[in-house]
């Protein structure tokens, strides 16, 4: 008793660029996962203006998760039709390159910043929120803001 669903059209997939913005219990990174499987099931739509809300998708993934999640989701978009365009253009590789090297770049600041918060929270003789901060990352976060880190 399954019913077919009708052929997707250009404004069904409008929506799916702000995936990562809806709320819900699905991830990000999953909703976002989800986007790419349905572009791919979109071939009643021209392949242009697939490839234009892919790359939406694309650009909102790369704003909204962390480069791990990316590399996670890259065989999602290897299989989109402009992550076929970017793997015949070599671009694919550069770019899972350039995540790596983000991530590597972040990881750096991310240990400075904490190394500079203990180091001020020592100067303070805040021991306890030495402890707490390594415990809770939310309250790390208001002792950056605290001390404009």
């Amino acid at each position: 008793m399954w019913q077919k669903m009708p052929p997707l059209k250009r404004e069904d997939l409008v929506m799916l660029p702000l995936c990562p913005l809806m709320g819900g219990t699905m991830p990000q990174k999953d909703r976002i996962r989800a986007a790419f499987a349905i572009t791919r099931e979109a071939t009643t739509i021209n392949p242009d203006e697939v490839r234009k809300i892919e790359a939406v998708i694309y650009a909102m993934a790369d704003k909204f998760l962390e480069s791990m999640d990316i590399e996670e989701i890259m065989e999602e978009i290897k299989m989109t039709r402009i992550g076929q365009k970017l793997v015949s253009a070599g671009i694919a590789e550069g770019l899972a390159e350039g995540i790596a090297e983000g991530h590597a770049e972040g990881m750096l600041e991310g240990e400075e910043r904490v190394n500079r918060l203990t180091l001020l929270l020592l100067e303070d003789k805040r021991y306890e929120d030495i402890e707490k901060a390594s415990k809770d990352r939310e309250y790390q976060r208001q002792l950056f803001k605290e001390f404009g880190i």
